[in-house]
């Protein structure tokens, strides 16, 4: 099978200023993905995004030889984690907050954990699937559950990502 995938982000500009709502990493050669949205003020995007990818990434390292759903849970709680202690050190009165979804293909089956306000497709012979769940909460990481609910979709022949 064949994975390929593409991150572009759009920054926005706010005030004549070039701000990043969006953070989008890949881990594991291109197995794992982290996609995250800064929720609050924007003058905290890029502090909490930062925070979400950082976490993600440490928590696939610890993993070790996890696979699959459990990988994806233990990246998911490292990106909760670094989150947290990063918010602990503001002063803010408001904390920043982040909708997260982490995605792992494995064994020809792509697990999706999500929390917050995001969605993620799977596009395959033109047409589109909504993989995350559809219940999703205004509230990010901080307040709400990680829900794993699609989290195994077979993937048996070659998709193409837009």
């Amino acid at each position: 099978m064949r994975n390929e995938g593409h991150i572009d982000i759009a920054k926005a500009t706010l005030r004549g200023v070039t701000v990043t709502r969006h953070a989008v990493a890949r881990f594991d050669g291109g197995r794992t993905f982290v996609a995250t949205v800064g929720l609050g003020w924007p003058r905290l995007w890029a502090f909490s995004t930062e925070a979400i990818v950082s976490g993600f990434g440490e928590g696939v390292a610890k993993s070790g030889s996890a696979r699959g759903a459990e990988r994806l849970r233990a990246a998911m709680q490292g990106a909760r984690e670094r989150f947290i202690e990063r918010c602990e050190a503001l002063i803010e009165r408001q904390l920043p907050d982040a909708g997260v979804i982490g995605l792992t293909l494995d064994g020809g089956e792509l697990h999706v954990h999500a929390v917050g306000p995001v969605r993620a497709y799977l596009h395959r012979k033109g047409e589109s699937q909504r993989i995350s769940p559809r219940d999703e909460a205004d509230r990010g990481i901080l307040d709400a559950s990680i829900a794993e609910a699609l989290s195994l979709i077979h993937i048996s022949e070659p998709t193409r990502p837009y």
